[in-house]
């Protein structure tokens, strides 16, 4: 009998249940959902019971009985579905769940690179057997507890939870110790006593369907380790034995609708053993997710030719890598989604570059700015200094690996060999004059300050036993505060460095290696000619902002319409004016007179424009003159450089136009660095500027896209 309980029945009502149903010689299993208890009676009674003398009680919605065999799994028992967790690892959930690895571990080496391959390409779960129940006596039978080992040496080295088969009821405990998910054989799925031993488990089982069982059949396996007390069972349809000869197994596709509807549990299919052949795996893997399981299990090697067990249906790496891929493009169509790979984007450092490292001012950039050097290993420790109210948070936070206060400078700088001063350019003089005595000889000063020339003027307080380079990563976010860390922040960002005339070559070059090691691009410049830049690129830039964004809000007090009417074109424009004043104070005061010069030169421009206006042929010329140079440049890189690899490709404003060019080149493992979409026309609904790694994959990319049928540009060919 299922009883489903009234949402928010009460934990007395619901125990009055339990305590009726055990009176009526039933046993009871408890199945609480987000918004309602659901009861499941099971047991035989001497006599039929009417399910209303269970309606009739306290906090109950409905009662039926069960006339199938099973009842547990039973999709009644839990309409809305379960999640297993699998350490950590949800199966069920709206994530798409791979499990992969080898058929059977062989040695140390072999499990130790296979993980590497699949967990590089976003597997969530490492398999591989340690028993190997074999039709022949003479194959390779597994490890056994070595095989155990290895295998979770393998799985906590990168981080993943590890499923591996238990064969006997006997080994239950053995391969608990090591494994986080159990796994049962085909070979086992009717083996009863093995089936009890795994419901006495507080572990997951992954059960897979026999040669030739039927989903009935399967679903009482399943109820065996449920009623022996373990809810966490995830079925897996694994191919039937028919009288094909060309596959290995018949894989059941059609299992996967009709177990979602009878049961609860979560369904995975194994596309290896299921077809036995390498390259029949991808293509049913595909369909599989088509046809709406949780999830896949692949078997893949480094060497499958080499394999001791089933190598023929093994993926090798480069083949896991396209199936991933293709699963990540069909995830989205059936709610799903696929967790992508867990790798830092830059790869770590050998060894590294200096040995401590003390920010002064933990805030969005000084703790970004910490979290990459940790992430690299540039630097054997990195330390952050701040003022005392603000230390508790990036103690939370957990971005350096020692916090100080502004008091404790001393000890802070104590054996650092790098310093960064990432804090607002107005401070930046005064801190100078402030850790000069503390410094160790030798040692390298930097900052992060938007203005130059005047905080390197300042540095020369330190004399000539430091060197100081002065430095403006051109990165930031709308975003601010310690808790908005990203390590990401300087990928592919310009860093501005002036060094004073006192650094030596190597201490450049050794800076410039942190800053590369952290993905940013390094431009060694004159402090004053980056003055004289950024204030006509992003000093400028804002005061009009400003002044468009006033502009328009006092026109908005006296007609309403007008913030109405200020659309995407008016918001890409004035953006940087949200910013708070703070952050922009000293770096207007600082470089003031250069500021002044842009804003004459920008005078000059708009007087050009106006007169222009007068003038079809000048207003064109002016006009296709700014259009131009504005898609000469690219969102993928925040500072001066133009990225090499790029092309354009025409859009049709429709649904679904974005996704079948990023569609077409995730099929071919393509990577886009950088997506822009713009409209340059009012006749033409628009164009995508793509950004690529290197030469190759824009020529492929170009190809691609072009056999898709889309008109494509390379940037050599853009005329616009």
């Amino acid at each position: 009998m299922i009883v489903i309980m009234q949402p928010g029945a009460t934990d007395d009502q619901i125990a009055l249940v339990e305590e009726k149903l055990k009176k009526l010689g039933f046993g009871v299993h408890r199945s609480d959902g987000e918004e309602q208890t659901i009861l499941g009676a099971i047991g035989t009674t001497s006599k039929e019971i009417d399910p209303r003398v269970i309606e009739i009680l306290p906090g109950v919605s409905e009662a039926h009985r069960v006339r199938r065999p099973f009842r547990l799994v039973d999709r009644v028992c839990r309409p809305s579905g379960t999640v297993v967790d699998v350490a950590g690892v949800r199966i069920g959930g709206d994530e798409l769940v791979v499990i992969a690895g080898p058929c059977a571990v062989e040695s140390r080496e072999q499990i130790n690179r296979a993980a590497d391959a699949v967990h590089s390409c976003g597997a969530r779960i490492l398999r591989g057997g340690a028993f190997k129940p074999r039709s022949s006596p003479y194959a390779f039978q597994g490890l056994e507890e070595t095989g155990l080992k290895y295998l979770r040496e393998a799985a906590d080295a990168i981080g993943i939870p590890c499923v591996s088969e238990v064969v006997r009821a006997s080994d239950v405990e053995l391969v608990g110790k090591y494994a986080d998910m159990f796994q049962v054989g085909a070979r086992n799925m009717q083996n009863f006593s093995l089936l009890k031993a795994l419901g006495n488990s507080a572990k997951p089982v992954l059960l897979k369907r026999g040669f030739a069982a039927t989903l009935q059949e399967l679903l009482l396996a399943a109820e065996y380790i449920l009623a022996a007390g373990n809810p966490r069972v995830v079925l897996c349809e694994r191919g039937v034995r028919t009288f094909e000869p060309w596959t290995r197994n018949t894989l059941d596709l059609s299992a996967v609708p009709v177990l979602r509807k009878q049961t609860h549990l979560p369904i995975i299919v194994d596309p290896s053993h299921a077809t036995g052949l390498r390259e029949y795996v991808t293509p049913m893997a595909r369909a599989a997710i088509a046809a709406g399981a949780d999830g896949v299990m692949v078997e893949v090697h480094d060497d499958p030719d080499s394999a001791l067990c089933d190598g023929a249906q093994s993926l090798d790496p480069e083949g896991f890598s396209s199936l991933m891929a293709d699963l990540k493009i069909i995830a989205p169509s059936v709610r799903k989604r696929l967790s992508d790979p867990a790798r830092n984007v830059r790869p770590k450092l050998a060894k590294t570059i200096f040995s401590k490292a003390a920010i002064i001012g933990i805030g969005l950039i000084g703790g970004s700015l910490a979290l990459a050097l940790k992430e690299v290993g540039a630097i054997k420790q990195v330390v952050g200094v701040d003022k005392d109210e603000l230390l508790n948070s990036i103690k939370v936070a957990g971005v350096v690996d020692q916090v100080y206060s502004t008091n404790e400078i001393e000890q802070a700088l104590a054996g650092a060999d790098l310093v960064i001063l990432a804090m607002p350019v107005g401070e930046i003089g005064k801190t100078l004059a402030t850790i000069g005595p503390h410094l160790s000889q030798g040692a390298l000063v930097s900052d992060v300050g938007s203005t130059k020339e005047e905080i390197c003027r300042a540095a020369h307080v330190l004399g000539k036993a430091v060197d100081f380079i002065g430095g403006h990563p051109m990165a930031g976010s709308e975003r601010r505060g310690v808790n908005f860390s990203d390590p990401t922040l300087f990928h592919d960002a310009v860093w501005v460095i002036c060094p004073n005339e006192n650094v030596s070559e190597p201490q450049v070059n050794r800076f410039i290696q942190v800053i590369e090691s952290i993905g940013a691009q390094p431009l060694k410049i004159d402090s004053k000619r980056h003055d004289q830049l950024v204030a006509t690129v992003s000093h400028v830039p804002h005061l009009i902002a400003a002044a468009l964004s006033n502009m328009v809000g006092r026109l908005g007090e006296e007609d309403e319409l007008a913030p109405r009417l200020a659309a995407g074109g008016f918001r890409d424009v004035t953006r940087t004016a949200s910013s708070s004043y703070g952050i922009w104070r000293d770096t207007l005061i600082t470089n003031r007179e250069l500021i002044e010069l842009s804003l004459n030169d920008f005078r000059a421009a708009l007087d050009r424009i106006e007169s222009a206006l007068g003038a079809e042929e000048s207003l064109k010329e002016e006009l296709t003159e700014a259009a131009r140079y504005r898609l000469g440049i690219p969102r993928d890189l925040p500072g001066l450089f133009r990225p090499e690899y790029e092309l354009i490709v025409r859009i049709i404003d429709e649904p679904g136009a974005l996704a079948a060019v990023t569609t077409a080149l995730a099929r071919e493992n393509i990577n886009i660095r950088d997506i822009q979409v713009l409209k340059v026309r009012q006749d033409e609904d628009g164009v995508l500027r793509l950004a690529f790694n290197n030469e190759v994959e824009t020529n492929r990319a170009a190809q691609v896209l072009r056999h898709s049928g889309h008109d494509v540009r390379l940037r050599s060919d853009n005329t616009e």
